[in-house]
């Protein structure tokens, strides 16, 4: 009796986890776009934020399916994936902060210095032995937390 307890319980755990990296990916997915509606509510139908949203989605599904692959386990995959789609939707602000302190850096130049940087934190993230599921709730309440309150803050 015990042990199928332990069994359910195991079970309802990986299940939680599961969501959770789910929820944590479609949140960093939806902040930007949720931002942009919700400032420009009365100018922008919803439909304005779909678009993007289902694109961010549809990136973040492909780089999360490769690097499940290659790393095996779903908190890796999904901070990795998290962190790459952060980095995603704020390219061009990042590249004008670094060429304004940096401005000899040409575009192709960042872009490489920007893969070299994701490629080494793949490396790190896929060696790493400490289970990063902390940092994935983290980032999920974050983001969630982001959201609620941009929506909070666009009812009049």
């Amino acid at each position: 009796m015990n042990s199928k307890i332990n069994a359910i319980f195991k079970a309802l755990t990986k299940t939680r986890k599961r969501i959770v990296l789910v929820l944590m990916v479609l949140l960093v997915d939806a902040y930007p776009c949720a931002f942009i509606y919700f400032n420009n509510i009365d100018e922008v139908n919803i439909a304005g934020a779909i678009g993007p949203f289902l694109l961010f989605v549809a990136v973040s599904a492909v780089v999360g399916m490769i690097t499940f692959r290659i790393m095996k386990e779903g908190s890796k995959a999904g901070l990795f994936t998290a962190v790459f789609m952060m980095i995603f939707m704020n390219y061009m602000v990042i590249q004008k902060l670094i060429n304004k302190i940096l401005p000899f850096l040409s575009y192709l130049l960042f872009l490489i210095l920007v893969i070299v940087l994701l490629v080494l934190l793949f490396k790190k993230i896929n060696k790493s032995e400490a289970d990063l599921y902390t940092w994935c709730q983290i980032i999920t309440f974050v983001c969630g937390g982001l959201v609620l309150f941009n929506g909070l803050a666009a009812i009049p």
